[in-house]
């Protein structure tokens, strides 16, 4: 997702989630971020890659800004994100904020 954020034309709308999933996804961002920064680091210094300067796909601070544009979205309540188009979250298996997105157009 960051990487996405971070280098992709994502704009600088919301991101949605469910409210059980919001801290999850802060903490599994902001952790794969600090172990993306190491692995270059040690890249660099052991020398295994073939780029002259790696570089970690996001870094914390990508983390961050990404996770402040978290919005969370109540289960099975359709909600506008674009004009014509609108998104429901469903529950979904057994994990803690687990939901299927239905998004009719």
């Amino acid at each position: 997702m960051a990487t996405v954020i971070f280098h992709g034309p994502c704009g600088s709308g919301p991101i949605y989630c469910t409210k059980a999933s919001r801290a999850p996804i802060s903490l599994v961002l902001q952790d794969s971020a600090t172990l993306q920064e190491e692995q270059a680091r040690y890249a660099a210094r052991a020398g295994y890659s073939r780029h002259q300067r790696p570089e970690p796909l996001y870094r914390i601070e990508d983390a961050r800004r990404t996770v402040r544009r978290r919005q969370t979205l109540p289960f099975d309540d359709e909600q506008a994100i674009f004009p014509g188009i609108a998104l429901r979250y469903r529950r979904a298996g057994h994990l803690l904020g687990a939901a299927e997105e239905s998004a009719p157009w």
